[in-house]
C-alpha cells in the first residue's frame, strides 16, 4: 500500500476513534445515572483520536524516512563484488539505473543482467516494506485507540490531556521553526 493510502486510512481510523470516544463517554455518563463527566464528550473523542493518530503518524514518518536507505543498502549488498567496488559516484549512477528500471521509467536496453536482477529485488523489497509499514501503522493506531477508549471514565480529565498534547505539538513546531 502506498504511503498516502496508509495515511488516508489512518485519518479515517482516527475519525472513527473520535466518534467512538465521544459516544463511549456519553454512554458511560448515562449508565451512571446521568453522572457528569469531568470533560465534554468531544474532549474524550479528541483524546481517543490523538492516541490513535500521534504514535502511528510518528512511526509512518520515521519509517518513510528510513525506507529508501533500507532499500538502497539491500539492493547494493545483492550486487556482484565488482560492481560494489565501483566509486561512490559510479555506484550511485548504477543504482539510479536499477531504480529507474524497477519503477518502469526506463526500458531494459543497455542494462546488464545484474541490474535487471537488482531491479527485481528492488521491487520485491519495496513491496514488502510498504506492506509491513501499513500493517505496523494500522496496528499501532488501533492499539492506541483501544487504549484510549479503555481509559474513558467520568473522572478522567480528557480536556487536560488534549490541552497537554496540543501544548507539546506547538512546542515541537516552534522548536522546528527555530532550527
Amino acid at each position: 500500500m502506498q504511503t498516502i493510502t496508509a495515511f488516508l486510512v489512518l485519518v479515517a481510523l482516527c475519525m472513527v476513534s473520535f466518534f467512538l470516544g465521544r459516544t463511549r463517554s456519553q454512554l458511560i455518563a448515562k449508565t451512571r445515572g446521568g453522572a457528569s463527566l469531568h470533560s465534554l464528550p468531544k474532549h474524550y473523542g479528541y483524546m481517543a483520536a490523538a492516541w490513535a493518530f500521534l504514535p502511528a503518524i510518528a512511526i509512518l514518518l520515521v519509517w518513510s524516512g528510513l525506507e529508501s536507505n533500507l532499500i538502497y543498502n539491500s539492493v547494493i549488498s545483492g550486487l556482484p563484488p565488482e560492481v560494489r567496488a565501483l566509486s561512490a559516484d559510479q555506484l550511485g549512477l548504477y543504482y539510479n539505473q536499477v531504480q529507474s528500471f524497477a519503477l518502469h521509467q526506463i526500458d531494459e536496453f543497455g542494462l546488464d543482467e545484474a541490474q535487471v536482477a537488482a531491479a527485481q529485488h528492488y521491487r520485491e523489497i519495496s513491496a514488502s516494506l510498504a506492506y509491513k509499514k501499513t500493517i505496523v501503522v494500522l496496528v499501532v493506531a488501533v492499539a492506541g485507540a483501544l487504549l484510549a477508549l479503555g481509559r474513558i471514565k467520568p473522572t478522567l480529565r480528557a480536556r487536560n490531556h488534549v490541552e497537554n498534547m496540543l501544548e507539546w505539538m506547538l512546542f515541537i513546531c516552534s522548536f522546528i521553526a527555530v532550527l
